[in-house]
């Protein structure tokens, strides 16, 4: 299969229980969801072909698969849906709050220790969108 929309709705996906994805594949018609509360079982359920997908953030299976000797080369990765990471606050969290986040990641910045975590797990996490500080500022209206 060369994407997620053409997989047969019937095959067997399997979940991390923590993650939103559960109410996205139903709605997306997959009727054959297993979920567990671990993904490193997840990763031993895809070795074994009790599943037949693994619905995941791909760098966090891609970790697992590795410390588990997986050739990486051997799995695809088919996209399910694109976001940013990002850190989510509400219109009651501390300002302060908010500022010391913005500090620690501005201090990371011009320390270089946001480009060596980076580097470090670059196989894993994809190419780098480096979020704007000022898009920080943008709280919803009350």
């Amino acid at each position: 299969f060369t994407s997620f929309e053409a997989l047969p709705r019937n095959i067997q996906i399997g979940a991390f229980l923590s993650y939103t994805l559960k109410d996205y594949l139903t709605k997306q018609g997959f009727t054959n969801i297993h979920l567990v509360r671990d993904n490193t079982q997840l990763a031993e359920m895809l070795m074994m072909d009790r599943i037949d997908a693994w619905a995941s953030f791909d760098s966090a299976a891609r970790f697992i698969l590795e410390s588990k000797g997986v050739d990486l080369n051997s799995i695809r990765s088919l996209p399910i849906m694109e976001f940013s990471f990002c850190a989510v606050t509400s219109n009651q969290t501390d300002p302060a709050f908010i500022s010391r986040v913005r500090a620690a990641y501005l201090t990371m910045l011009q320390d270089g220790s946001r480009s060596a975590i980076r580097a470090r797990y670059a196989r894993y996490l994809g190419p780098d969108a480096l979020p704007d500080p000022a898009s920080w500022d943008k709280r919803p209206e009350k």
